[in-house]
């Protein structure tokens, strides 16, 4: 009942400090100490809770950003294959020309932030 503060006055403390006045002492000191002492576990806690509950939200949006720059990624390697004029693999001028004349691929590209100027420049 001293711990939880419930109903201890009426049938325990003051019993006692009428017998012992001197324990009053000691009753302020243990329901200071132990007050702070449970407000502190429970605030303590939360925090770790929270602080938990963080670190997975932002694992969650790091694997969230991973997963969409590599759909990006695919995307501008598909359109890339489509305006290869020789089907080779290796890409020219002309063909990074032709990619940057679509608006999708120069989003895609904006996105995965590469800088767009040119195909010079991207070469």
């Amino acid at each position: 009942q001293i711990i939880t503060n419930a109903q201890w006055a009426n049938h325990i403390g003051r019993p006692v400090i009428m017998q012992y006045p001197a324990l009053f002492v000691f009753f302020a000191f243990f329901l200071l100490s132990t007050t702070f002492g449970l407000l502190t576990s429970i605030i303590a806690n939360i925090v770790q809770d929270s602080l938990e509950s963080s670190r997975a939200f932002e694992k969650a949006l790091k694997e969230i950003d991973r997963e969409n720059r590599r759909s990006s990624g695919l995307r501008a390697r598909k359109l890339l294959l489509l305006v290869d004029e020789d089907g080779d693999g290796d890409w020219t001028q002309n063909d990074l020309d032709r990619a940057l004349e679509n608006e999708e691929f120069v989003q895609i590209l904006r996105h995965l932030e590469v800088p767009v100027m040119n195909s010079e420049n991207l070469m």
